[in-house]
């Protein structure tokens, strides 16, 4: 059978030669390592023991970075699980619409006027495509429109 590799795995093989290679801020740096390390002895640990057969467990502690997988696993689906009595009983499709990197630079120079505008091609866009009759829609088109930022270094 096939081994699994978790994120931690990787990080803990190739992180080093990466490093090298290419230049990380000290936030990726930080994460990578607290990956590396979550949920082993480097972190400490505790005993666990069963209350009914009394077996006893060494239970390492992790790094709850919140990048890091296997410490917002149940978190995510916690959450997930919360959102799901949310839905409504209808399709739902997830669309992303990303700014070219060309306009960063204005957008950083006037944020409203040109995320305003972003934000009406998106409707336009949107209600252009429910109302034409190949994409069958067969309702009312509602969305949600959430902007995501990526702070780069």
């Amino acid at each position: 059978m096939k081994k699994s590799f978790e994120v931690a795995d990787v990080f803990r093989l190739y992180g080093k030669d990466y490093q090298k290679q290419n230049i990380l801020s000290y936030q990726k740096l930080k994460v990578m390592n607290h990956i590396s390390v979550c949920r082993t002895a480097q972190l400490g640990g505790h005993f666990e023991q069963c209350d009914q057969c009394g077996f006893e467990r060494i239970s390492y502690n992790s790094c709850r970075d919140r990048h890091c997988p296997k410490c917002q696993t149940m978190v995510k689906e916690k959450w997930l699980n919360e959102r799901k009595a949310d839905l409504l009983p209808c399709n739902y499709f997830h669309m992303v619409f990303t700014v070219p990197h060309e306009l960063n630079a204005i957008i950083l120079i006037n944020p409203k006027i040109m995320l305003n505008n972003l934000f009406a091609a998106v409707s336009q866009t949107l209600q252009t495509f429910a109302r034409d009759p190949q994409w069958k829609i067969h309702g009312q088109l509602g969305f949600i429109c959430v902007l995501h930022t990526l702070k780069v270094g």
